[in-house]
């Protein structure tokens, strides 16, 4: 492949040996894959753009891992994806490109949807509740006091039988371990500035909560640390 001389823009690489591809997006998310690369160079980058055609393209992201988790795109626009070796020269680099969708939002992705938790009378939990962050999304509340970046959190409730509670984290597995979660008092709308717990994996997978309310309703939302 040779140059196609197109400007990199904030991206990096050496484009001498770039070929291109191109995709209409049936989502707002996308992931672009690029695998079983073999050759001279196995390091590649990728670049994409927005556009009607090839001129009249608009950057929109640069991906130097092999894989692009693409958001916010436009249903019906078509995406154009420039792939090349990291390094210049001559190379004789082969791969795989695949663009994939991923599953819908959990439907416990915002507080409205949150899944009632069963309190259990001892610190047994022999039947947890099971979950996932996979496509989740941002809340838009702010996480202070706790830690962490909550732009994947989902959300669980539960009702207080007395004035202390523990919550745990358990079973955590994926491509994110490290995990948090906080635990807030009032109504869905109307969380922020109410919250009252926090926990983590690896620090405080089991958080006590002290002070609570019997028969006041408090809600959870976990979120990965990254």
């Amino acid at each position: 492949a040779m140059a196609s001389g197109n400007a990199l823009g904030s991206c990096f690489g050496g484009p001498d040996d770039d070929v291109w591809y191109s995709f209409v997006a049936t989502n707002t998310a996308h992931r672009v894959s690029l695998t079983n690369i073999a050759g001279s160079v196995t390091d590649m980058y990728m670049k994409i753009y927005s556009g009607a055609d090839c001129g009249s393209l608009v950057d929109v992201a640069c991906s130097d891992p092999e894989t692009w988790n693409g958001t916010g795109l436009t249903v019906g626009a078509r995406c154009y994806v420039r792939v090349y070796t990291y390094t210049t020269g001559a190379q004789t680099t082969t791969f795989n490109i695949c663009v994939g969708t991923p599953p819908p939002p959990p439907a416990n992705d915002n507080c409205a949807g949150a899944v009632t938790l069963a309190v259990r009378t001892s610190l047994a939990c022999t039947t947890p509740t099971s979950g996932t962050v996979q496509s989740a999304t941002d809340s838009g509340i702010a996480v202070a006091p706790c830690v962490g970046t909550a732009d994947d959190d989902v959300w669980y409730t539960f009702q207080a039988t007395q004035a202390s509670h523990v919550v745990s984290l358990s079973n955590v597995v994926g491509s994110v371990t490290s995990m948090n979660f906080q635990v807030f008092s009032g109504a869905c709308g109307a969380l922020a500035g109410t919250s009252v717990g926090c926990g983590a994996t690896g620090t405080a997978p089991s958080t006590t909560l002290s002070g609570l309310t019997t028969g006041g309703i408090y809600y959870v939302r976990v979120y990965t640390n990254t």
